[in-house]
């Protein structure tokens, strides 16, 4: 009961961020020595990009979730307060999408090498 009181989408959204921000060492341990420099070019690349959509991925849960139990508690009375899972999903799709377009930008003007 707790935990489907706990909204387990997004317990598993903040942990999957967390996962994918940690898997960041991964592209991290290939060098140019071992392997060829484009292959070296993209794991580069690949560490910003991994980091921060694991990490907006995180935040903009945790953010929607405080969203979510904020405009339950902030009811005045006896009021049932309406707080629909689609609302608190749209927060967290237009921050990842805000990240993409950023590393998108960051990636076509001026790639890590």
């Amino acid at each position: 009961a707790v935990v489907r009181l706990s909204q387990p989408a997004f317990l598993v959204l903040i942990a999957l961020g967390a996962v994918i921000s940690t898997g960041t060492i991964i592209p991290m341990m290939v060098d140019d020595n071992n392997y060829s420099v484009r292959t070296a070019s993209y794991n580069c690349m690949a560490f910003p990009w991994l980091y921060t959509f694991g990490f907006s991925l995180s935040t903009a849960s945790l953010f929607a979730k405080m969203n979510r139990v904020t405009r339950i508690f902030s009811t005045h009375g006896l009021q049932r307060a309406q707080a629909k899972i689609m609302d608190v999903v749209k927060i967290v799709l237009a921050v990842v999408a805000f990240e993409f377009m950023l590393m998108l930008i960051w990636t076509i003007t001026s790639p890590l090498e």
